[in-house]
């Protein structure tokens, strides 16, 4: 896991605003809002929602968010462009996934704490997907699409207005 803290060292256009921003990558978070759960669950000892039968259907949304994210990996790197969301992208992927959501990465993440959360059935994990999703929609992916817009402009705009955020 890679956290890091950066203060501002210059002014003008890219440079840190004001403060301490921590950098945490996607899938950290997922992790982390899964510790937690876990936590929560052993702390609380949290009856179970759902039974038997229906936590086999967990494994199809942990294996469509799987295939989900080697597909947008494999568009990123037909690009050649980085797959580090605090990287600077050389090129706008909009093919495969990326014609049916702008952020299929964190769709497939989304889908992963999903089966999971189908695979424990207990409320601590049902609520990883909607922090997860929470947190992505309102800190991760409005600093992706700023530096989009910034690098990519009228092209940005076009394919933000055509495909939706999520689904």
């Amino acid at each position: 896991m890679e956290i890091r803290v950066e203060t501002p060292q210059r002014s003008g256009e890219g440079a840190p605003r004001g403060g301490l921003r921590l950098r945490v990558p996607p899938p950290a978070y997922a992790v982390l809002l899964a510790l937690l759960a876990w936590g929560a669950q052993a702390a609380f000892d949290c009856p179970t929602l759902v039974g038997y039968p229906w936590r086999l259907v967990a494994a199809l949304p942990g294996a469509a968010g799987a295939a989900l994210v080697f597909w947008s990996f494999s568009r990123f790197r037909g690009r050649r462009t980085t797959v580090h969301p605090f990287g600077r992208p050389s090129a706008l992927v909009v093919d495969g996934p990326y014609r049916v959501t702008r952020n299929p990465m964190y769709v497939s993440l989304t889908a992963a704490l999903l089966g999971l959360a189908l695979f424990i059935g207990t409320l601590p994990f049902f609520l990883v997907p909607l922090a997860f999703f929470l947190i992505m929609n309102t800190v991760q992916i409005p600093h992706e699409e700023r530096l989009l817009a910034g690098l990519f402009g009228d092209e940005w705009e076009a394919y933000r207005r055509r495909v939706r955020r999520w689904l």
